[in-house]
């Protein structure tokens, strides 16, 4: 039924920070993009293919002694704004679907690569604003 009053609504606001286990035997570098390994659940380095689950706000080193899968966590912004290199873009490009081929490579090209949000402007010569949409915001 059609509202005819205000009413309350119960939300709760996305964090801006999450925390995910990672994969064994791989560092993840600050500022690289993270997804998840289909075959562990784990988080990882960005390879192409992988379901993107943000950017990771500090290195996470799950690489030295003792390291198990899901011993240690990386903290990830999820849904930002990134300026990044993004090679030939133009102002024609703006509301295109922007991809990664690896952990620090944007591309325009899908085949192979995966989807990690839209150009929103275009700041400068080969570099955008990207809106990030990991697979938890779409």
């Amino acid at each position: 039924m059609a509202l005819s009053s205000n009413r309350e609504v119960k939300f709760y606001t996305s964090q801006e920070l999450i925390e995910i286990a990672v994969d064994d035997d791989v560092n993840i570098y600050k500022g690289a993009f993270v997804g998840v390994n289909s075959s562990t659940g784990y988080a990882r380095p960005l390879t192409a293919g992988d379901d993107f689950l943000g950017v990771a706000y500090k290195q996470a080193d799950n690489t030295v002694t003792g390291h198990t899968a899901g011993g240690i966590n990386v903290r990830l912004h999820q849904s930002i704004d990134i300026i990044h290199t993004l090679s030939g873009v133009s102002a024609t490009d703006i509301g295109s679907v922007v991809y990664a081929s690896d952990d620090g490579t944007l591309t325009l090209t899908s085949t192979d690569n995966t989807r990690i949000g839209r150009i929103v402007a275009i700041e400068g010569t080969d570099m955008a604003r990207v809106r990030c949409q990991p697979i938890a915001s779409t």
